[in-house]
């Protein structure tokens, strides 16, 4: 029990504002970033793939982001997992010996010991390197949880869904447990779930957008009674009504881009075409990679902090 709360204290780097698990009405004040394709100069990449940069100057916000047609044959998602001895890399190095030409970091991580450790569903090559995180204890008080995770399927199709797993069978449900503070709920009021058979997976949270809407399960995912600010840099990943997959990152934490909210992020996927998006790790782990080139400023800094994760593209045939 102990251990599961360090865990939750520990998952920092992160801005959990708590909301209903029902759609969040944006306010007039949301992100109005002016988009600009950078493709041609970012080096040879498929027609597949289309990178693009966003500047607010007035909230400020410096953005980028990648829309990823999942149909050509021309690329490949992928989940990339650290094989150092310490457990993570930065999102440049796991794509340095890949035909990787699009990353962004992944999933949330705790070190410990000197080793880094990925928390929650992570999946490569089908097989689950570490289960989906089915339960939390905040407060000696124990929820059962179903968090966010982003899947690539055998049939090229991308998917964002709550996920459990048990052993190598990871299940999707319709959505969290309708958690609240102080009063954990269960899976049970959903009746039974889908197996999910991603062939690669990453678990983060919470929800930010579902058929379309912005829906933040912030609460439903036990990600409420954080000491984190509710700006931040961000990570986020979406599926739009063609099936491409967004990959979005937020600079925060410097002059020029202050970062944003969920309820922000959200906003900018919507604006972006997302019919389903999830929150990945964010912070000074919030990392865009293109072409071995990282394009954003982490945190502010021109380095990149090492992560245990990362969602890449492949495109063997330009590389």
């Amino acid at each position: 029990m102990n251990r599961l709360k360090t865990i939750a204290a520990l998952l920092l780097d992160l801005a959990y504002v708590g909301t209903a698990c029902r759609p969040y009405t944006v306010s007039s004040g949301r992100p109005a970033l002016a988009w600009q394709p950078i493709t041609e100069n970012l080096g040879p990449l498929p027609e597949a793939v289309r990178v693009f940069e966003g500047v607010d100057d007035a909230t400020p916000l410096h953005a980028w982001y990648a829309r990823i047609d999942l149909g050509s044959s021309d690329i490949r998602p992928d989940i990339l997992v650290s094989d150092d001895a310490d457990g993570r890399e930065t999102v440049s190095d796991l794509t340095r010996s890949t035909d990787a030409c699009v990353a962004v970091n992944g999933g949330y991580f705790i070190s410990a010991g000197g080793e880094a450790r990925h928390i929650g569903l992570l999946v490569s090559a089908r097989k689950v390197l570490r289960s989906a995180t089915n339960g939390i204890f905040v407060d000696d008080i124990r929820y059962p949880t179903a968090r966010a995770a982003l899947g690539f399927f055998e049939s090229g199709d991308a998917k964002v869904a709550w996920v459990t797993s048990s052993g190598d069978s990871v299940l999707a449900w319709p959505a969290p447990p309708p958690n609240t503070p102080g009063r954990p709920s269960s899976l049970d009021v959903y009746g039974n779930p889908e197996v999910w058979p991603a062939m690669h997976a990453v678990a983060a949270g919470p929800s930010l957008v579902r058929n379309g809407h912005t829906l933040i399960t912030s609460d439903e995912e036990i990600f409420f009674n954080t000491p984190i600010p509710n700006v931040h840099p961000r990570t986020a990943a979406g599926i739009d009504a063609d099936g491409s997959l967004l990959l979005l990152v937020v600079d925060g934490r410097q002059t020029r881009s202050r970062g944003v909210s969920l309820e922000d992020l959200a906003a900018i996927l919507e604006d972006l075409g997302a019919v389903d998006a999830l929150n990945l790790d964010g912070g000074g782990s919030s990392s865009f990679v293109v072409n071995g080139r990282l394009l954003n400023r982490p945190a502010g800094s021109p380095d990149e902090r090492e992560v245990v994760s990362s969602v890449a593209i492949h495109c063997p045939t330009v590389r």
